[in-house]
């Protein structure tokens, strides 16, 4: 699997992949594939070039503002990156390996209350945009790894589950009920996900 299988998978079934099929949500996805494969670096820089807008807006942040159904909008910015992406990118390898556990990509900025630096919007839907992202440059760049890693994520989802006694429900919904949309959820995804670790470790 690249990069581009990872768009048009995107392109076939957003919602698979994202909390909402918006830019917003999908610039959000983007950072966390970056986190784990920067190869795509140059392809999403390309961009802008195809999407015009004021300087300091990304891609997706320029055609959020601009495309009043957000549907066709991420549509617009996979054909750009599908096309951009189809003509060469870097293979990725070692050296695009930029971050390789998601928890620890995400837990800092968080605790530091700066949890906007991963995430753009700080909100535990924009960390499960972030997390499903993540995970799809992990399958891309270290294919074990990222089965691992989102083994333990569906481990931990089905421990919250069990937690807060809501059967089948997603792990991100989970926290934004029960503990908060923005910075409070997020902090106690942290601590939720340590708790989960420590019941894993225990004898």
């Amino acid at each position: 699997m690249n990069f581009v299988d990872v768009v048009r998978r995107l392109r076939v079934d957003p919602c698979a992949y994202l909390d909402n099929c918006c830019a917003s949500s999908l610039r959000t996805f983007l950072v966390g594939y970056r986190t784990a494969d920067c190869s795509v670096a140059n392809a999403t820089a390309l961009l802008l070039e195809i999407f015009p807008g004021r300087e300091p807006f990304d891609v997706c942040t320029r055609v959020y503002l601009s495309y009043a159904d957000g549907a066709a909008g991420v549509a617009a910015v996979l054909d750009a990156l599908e096309n951009v992406a189809a003509a060469g990118l870097e293979p990725p390898g070692d050296e695009f390996f930029t971050e390789s556990v998601f928890v620890d990509a995400v837990r800092g900025p968080i605790l530091q209350g700066r949890p906007a630096m991963v995430l753009g919007d700080p909100t535990v839907s924009s960390l499960y945009n972030y997390a499903r992202g993540f995970m799809s440059g992990l399958e891309v760049v270290a294919p074990a790894e990222a089965v691992r890693q989102i083994r333990e994520l569906a481990e931990f989802e089905k421990w919250l589950q069990e937690w807060y006694g809501v059967p089948g429900a997603a792990w991100y919904k989970l926290i934004r009920v029960h503990e908060g949309v923005c910075d409070r959820g997020l902090k106690r995804f942290v601590e939720l996900w340590d708790k989960f670790a420590e019941a894993r470790s225990a004898p």
